[in-house]
């Protein structure tokens, strides 16, 4: 793998997003952690994230995960190279051998091996790591394994984030229904009242109409013509109302 190292805005944008810094140990992620430890059988494992000063141990075993500064870190080392990081004796790796946890100040560290947790978009933000106070190396299938359960923490975290985000999804669908439902009921009592005002109205139109017709039964054909033409309005207009009140009687 060769990925290149992300900016820390990006980064920082894909932890919070996640939401697991500031929070106790989710219990997915310390599973995850455990079997890490087993797999690569060693009696220390943890999910580190990073931000741009500090490294967040928001998982662990066989140590209290804590909060420390990034800088000279050994996952600070995975995160700027991207890749898989293994090292038999921390002691006597350079990279390594003054940093506090393995100096004896906050811990023995010997060997170590951070696989870094790339997102589906390419950000790393962290590392998964495992750690043993003795030197010693790590195999090809504990590496591999190590692999796949980094994978398998980028996927629960993923999986997590997709899950809040259908769910507001979901109550903001509800609530435009329940909006929408109100609307439908506003507006069905709207036609409801304007179908009712404008009947009375419309039936002393044609009744005013018919009798206008019946007194100039004789009279000239444009007439006759004109009182035809707007007793069919009035008929249109009627039709147009029943069926305004029948949406209103059905409310859809």
């Amino acid at each position: 793998m060769s990925l290149l190292a992300d900016s820390d805005g990006e980064r920082i944008a894909r932890i919070g997003r996640y939401q697991v810094l500031d929070r106790p140990p989710r219990a997915d992620l310390v599973a995850l952690v455990e079997i890490a430890a087993l797999a690569a059988d060693v009696p220390m494992a943890a999910i580190t994230l990073v931000t741009d000063t500090e490294q967040h141990q928001v998982a662990a075993v066989g140590f209290d995960g804590s909060v420390c500064a990034r800088a000279g870190s050994m996952c600070d080392v995975v995160l700027a190279g991207g890749e898989p990081v293994v090292v038999a004796d921390a002691g006597t790796d350079p990279r390594f051998r003054d940093d506090p946890s393995v100096t004896g100040a906050l811990g023995a560290v010997r060997s170590y091996a951070g696989h870094p947790l790339v997102t589906p978009d390419g950000t790393v933000i962290g590392a998964l790591c495992v750690f043993d106070t003795r030197a010693r190396e790590l195999t090809s299938g504990q590496a591999r394994a190590l692999a796949g359960l980094a994978d398998r923490v980028v996927d629960l975290l993923e999986l997590e984030l997709r899950t809040r985000e259908l769910t507001a999804t979901v109550e903001d669908l509800r609530r435009a229904q329940a909006e929408l439902e109100r609307s439908n009921a506003a507006l069905a009592a709207f036609a409801g009242q304007v179908s009712h005002d404008l009947r009375n109205p419309l039936t002393a139109l044609t009744m005013a109409l018919s009798m206008l017709a019946e007194e100039g039964a004789d009279e000239d054909a444009g007439r006759r013509f004109l009182l035809d033409r707007a007793r069919n309005g009035t008929h249109r207009m009627q039709l147009l109302i029943d069926d305004l009140l029948t949406v209103a009687r059905v409310g859809d």
